[in-house]
């Protein structure tokens, strides 16, 4: 059994925080429960009690501990939980899936011919570009927490479940952490000038935007798939997209179907990128992944999260339920005959957006 819940990370912006437990397990008697907890990012600080809170009151845990770790990127509102959990001794932690661009200063120090920059300036490049990172790297060393990098081609069993690594490639990571320290990363800005001219509700393709990009550390995001294991082959569940961008997602379906020859057309869940971002999809990632359904973590306080006009295509045209997670709403996923929760206040389904107001401008 599997159960996903997207938590509430934030009051007032957008975050992720997804907590999953898979075994066998039973809210009439947690006693007997025999699980193994995973958390995928941790949105901003305050969201660490909440991570608390739902293990203890919900998993049935005596005292708070999580088997599995992984963060996709080091943006605060993906790290910020972690790195305040890892302060509170009273929670335990088996082991930490975490990219460490220092492990690769080297290399990248070395292919930076401009003569420009030395060790130093890149480490420092790092430093500001990465925040928390380096507090939590410390802190798992502190702690003797076991912590390593993976790429795409790993992977880690759980029970009777798989989370293969789709992206990014440690190449591809090389040469976007590389992006990041040699050039001056500007925002695109490309959502928020699109959102205020789209005035109307639209459905056709020009929902998207001609060339979607993100910054290079978005596109480093771990591209997480969970799958039931078969004997004949493995069921795609859900697939965990952090801030990935169209570039990585893309690369990322290909080692799917050519190296791992999975097939995506079942797949049950999307998560979509970005707290729903159009600048981090395309009309061609939503073919290819052709998802039943798409689930989202976004803050009913910001306005451009998630984009209205790519709600209304994946609602309107493709005709396929989106549900939101926000601040006051929790979203529970249920899988394989996991037990459901009563009282639970849950996410709804999005709805169309009849006319979509402007982000700029507007009283």
């Amino acid at each position: 059994m599997v159960e996903v819940d997207f938590l509430p990370a934030s009051q007032s912006k957008s975050a992720d925080a997804i907590l999953i437990r898979v075994g066998t397990f039973s809210y009439e008697n947690p006693l007997v429960n025999d699980q193994k907890i995973v958390l995928i990012d941790s949105g901003y600080t305050e969201c660490a009690e909440t991570i608390k809170e739902h293990l203890c009151g919900y998993y049935g845990c005596r005292k708070p501990h999580v088997d599995y770790v992984f963060i996709t990127h080091p943006d605060r509102d993906h790290i910020a939980g972690f790195n305040a959990l890892l302060d509170d001794k009273t929670v335990s932690i088996g082991r930490v899936f975490i990219h460490d661009p220092w492990e690769h200063c080297k290399e990248i120090f070395k292919r930076d011919l401009d003569g420009r920059r030395t060790r130093k300036s890149v480490e420092r490049k790092i430093d500001e570009a990465f925040e928390n990172l380096g507090e939590v790297l410390e802190k798992l060393d502190d702690r003797k927490i076991p912590h390593e990098e993976i790429f795409a081609g790993d992977c880690k069993f759980v029970d009777d479940y798989v989370f293969d690594v789709l992206g990014p490639s440690e190449d591809y990571y090389k040469s976007l952490v590389k992006d990041f320290i040699l050039e001056d990363c500007v925002s695109q800005g490309g959502e928020s000038v699109y959102e205020e001219k789209a005035t109307l509700a639209r459905l056709d393709d020009k929902c998207f935007l001609r060339e979607p990009t993100t910054s290079p550390k978005n596109r480093t995001s771990m591209i997480l798939l969970l799958s039931k294991c078969a004997d004949d082959a493995q069921k795609p569940l859900l697939l965990f997209t952090g801030d990935a961008g169209v570039d990585s997602l893309e690369r990322a379906y290909k080692h799917a179907v050519e190296d791992l020859t999975v097939n995506l057309q079942g797949l049950r869940k999307l998560q979509l990128p970005h707290h729903g971002s159009v600048k981090n999809m395309s009309r061609n990632v939503l073919r290819y992944f052709n998802a039943e359904s798409y689930v989202v973590s976004a803050s009913s306080k910001e306005e451009h999260h998630p984009s209205k006009p790519l709600i209304n295509y994946i609602v309107g045209r493709l005709n396929k339920p989106v549900l939101c997670a926000t601040e006051d709403y929790q979203l529970c996923l249920s899988f394989d005959g996991a037990p459901s929760r009563e009282s639970w206040m849950n996410a709804n389904s999005l709805q169309w957006y009849s006319v979509l107001k402007k982000l700029k401008g507007d009283k």
